[in-house]
């Protein structure tokens, strides 16, 4: 196998749900950080053979965001690219998809990463809707949150994750408060590290994103 490596790299500021980047979606998302990833490492978008981005919110966001993200990124129609779905793991495993394509000689060059829009996942009716639906005097039709049906909630129980956690947090022990001190202590780490310029992947937005202007540099 040949051996793999990492030559440029770019992530997006994290905005807050309904903040600076609501009205972006992902496919955008990742087209800036691709373009500004081939730019630090000084890469020609011809010589990129794929694009893999990993997605876990794809409902109402259009064919393969992947593809998409590779086109707005400028890259040739010639270069391939295909979207993963591994819920929280999706990045991860595009990346190490695109490590096996290179390990195994099927690609010298690829685009790797995930890209999630919280912000733009729609609301959208049941699959019953379509077919048409009979209502009685005054009922009304729920809308189905695309962010908590395809992101968060189990499809096997219909348990959203935060209820899952709290089941996996009694079976081990772990109490309120421990987990109240690893999430400070996380924020805290999160939060040093960008005062101390750790993130060298950081890319700030100062542009104009799916018709949207966003100014956004953490």
């Amino acid at each position: 196998m040949r051996e793999v490596w990492i030559v440029g790299y770019a992530r997006t500021p994290i905005g807050k749900f309904g903040g600076a980047l609501k009205d972006v979606r992902a496919a955008h998302l990742a087209a800036f950080a691709v373009r500004r990833a081939l730019e630090r490492a000084g890469v020609d978008g011809k010589l990129v053979d794929d694009v893999i981005i990993g997605s876990t919110l794809q409902g109402g966001q259009g064919q393969s965001i992947a593809r998409q993200a590779a086109l707005l990124a400028g890259l040739p129609v010639t270069v391939s690219a295909y979207t993963v779905n591994r819920v929280c793991s999706s990045g991860m495993q595009a990346v190490v998809d695109a490590y096996r394509e290179i390990a195994l000689g099927d690609a010298d060059v690829v685009v790797a990463g995930g890209a999630e829009s919280m912000s733009t996942a729609p609301l959208a009716l049941r699959p019953e809707s379509r077919w048409g639906l009979k209502h009685l005097m005054g009922r009304t039709e729920p809308l189905i949150d695309l962010m908590i049906y395809d992101g968060l909630m189990d499809p096997t129980n219909g348990m959203l994750m935060g209820e899952e956690a709290e089941l996996v947090a009694k079976e081990w022990g772990i109490t309120r408060a421990e987990l109240d001190q690893v999430a400070y202590e996380s924020h805290m780490r999160a939060w040093r590290a960008t005062e101390s310029k750790w993130f060298l992947d950081l890319e700030p937005i100062d542009d104009k994103l799916g018709g949207a202007r966003v100014k956004l540099d953490r």
